[in-house]
């Protein structure tokens, strides 16, 4: 029976790990060719769009779709996923009311003047992500990994295909924006058919009780995971508006490009390490604190010696390989590759191991604060690069200092966290 569920576990990490790689490896191939169709600004003005979103994304649903999933009761599940879009669409109406009144000042502050007139992408953009978010969840519910896997990669080619006709056709940034906005809802029509049933079934049994009971019994998420997710979106985001802020939409397209292809090695090898040392140690228990230890550190060793050799040949060799892949107006991200590689080992070696730990642990409080930890680290780089006055190369040098030793860190206080724990 147990090695009956372990196989089916593992089937559905495949089905998922595939269609999130076929997708992953779509959007590489594509790239080439729109950095040849758009100029580094407007990839900065795409930048700019899709960071802004993304730091709004949390608000939409107050993190409540990660509990559809995880409820054991279908009526109160989908009772859940309802009041969830109605949060969706009430934070939607906000978002518009505040753009309509603010786009100018908002766009202009981060060089991309040109996209107030099409401020209104912005809140179709949230309100579609927002939307696969839910529908995801409960594809998750409904154990419909191929499905999910599916959506990954008709999303990346339905966005890459609109790319590439409208940027033929010379919409500029605009054509980068709608391209993204496909792509997000690129999923959804496949969701709708395929629980359509669900929907029909179980809207009657849709209850204000039932909602006001689940939003209330699970009032944590929004007290925790949201800041912990807006925390992790705004670090995340905050070089490429810093950069449109201080240095133009140009060179924020350049340290996109740059931030993209580094992660990729990461993506691709630390997701797929990362849930084969999940399954190990949940395996083995909490209890078990001296085979964990043992085993964290071995990981680390065996991840250190992997992430040498993309991290040198980054070092060495982006210039170059940015000029021959990508053109060459793309060198400066090169550039800005060789620098960001500084902490390319550091991310390399914890970012696979910290998720299944923290979550065997049971510490997400440790979590919350070493995110704060990080965005507190990044925003004393940029407030001294702003006060120094530093240069592009100068600012980016720092920052990636600042990554890097906010990733020793946390490697150690995860260490720590199995070492005492009781």
């Amino acid at each position: 029976m147990k090695e009956t569920l372990e196989n089916a576990i593992y089937k559905n990490m495949a089905k998922l790990l595939i269609g999130d790689g076929i997708a992953r490896i779509l959007g590489f191939v594509i790239t080439p060719v729109l950095t040849r169709i758009y100029l580094p600004a407007e990839m900065g003005s795409l930048a700019v769009f899709t960071s802004f979103v993304a730091i709004l994304i949390p608000f939409s649903t107050l993190r409540y779709p990660l509990l559809i999933p995880v409820l054991k009761d279908e009526k109160m599940a989908f009772s859940l996923s309802y009041a969830t879009f109605l949060m969706l669409l009430c934070s939607t109406i906000l978002l518009i009311i505040s753009l309509f009144f603010f786009k100018r000042d908002i766009f202009s502050l981060f060089s991309v003047e040109e996209l107030s007139d099409f401020w209104w992408l912005i809140p179709i953009s949230f309100f579609s992500m927002g939307l696969y978010e839910l529908f995801y969840q409960w594809a998750i519910r409904k154990k419909e990994f191929l499905l999910l896997s599916k959506s990954k990669i008709l999303q990346k080619s339905i966005g890459s295909a609109v790319q590439i006709g409208l940027g033929m056709a010379s919409f500029g940034s605009l054509g980068l924006i709608i391209g993204s906005i496909f792509s997000e809802a690129g999923g959804l029509s496949l969701f709708a058919r395929s629980f359509k049933k669900d929907i029909c079934c179980n809207y009657r049994f849709v209850r204000w009780s039932r909602m006001k009971i689940i939003l209330g019994k699970f009032v944590n998420y929004p007290v925790y995971r949201l800041p912990a997710q807006f925390l992790l979106s705004l670090s995340g985001k905050m070089p490429l508006l810093y950069f449109a802020w201080k240095f133009g939409a140009g060179m924020a397209g350049q340290v996109g490009l740059a931030t993209t292809m580094l992660s990729i090695p990461v993506t691709l090898l630390g997701s797929s390490v990362g849930k084969a040392f999940y399954a190990e140690v949940s395996g083995m228990g909490s209890s078990k604190r001296i085979e964990i230890l043992y085993l964290t550190r071995k990981v680390i060793q065996k991840l250190f010696c992997i992430s040498l050799i993309p991290t040198i040949l980054i070092v060495l060799f982006a210039p170059i390989l940015f000029e021959l892949f990508f053109g060459t107006d793309w060198v400066q991200a090169g550039v800005f590759a060789r620098i960001l590689a500084i902490y390319l080992i550091t991310q390399f070696v914890y970012s696979p191991i910290s998720e299944g730990l923290f979550n065997i642990l049971k510490r997400q409080s440790i979590v919350l604060c070493l995110k704060i930890i990080r965005i507190l680290i990044i925003s004393m780089a940029f407030g001294a690069c702003y006060y120094w006055e530093l240069s592009p190369i100068a600012t980016l040098l720092l920052y990636s200092i600042g990554m890097a030793a906010n990733y020793v860190v946390a490697t150690l206080v995860i260490i720590n966290a199995v070492k005492y724990q009781k």
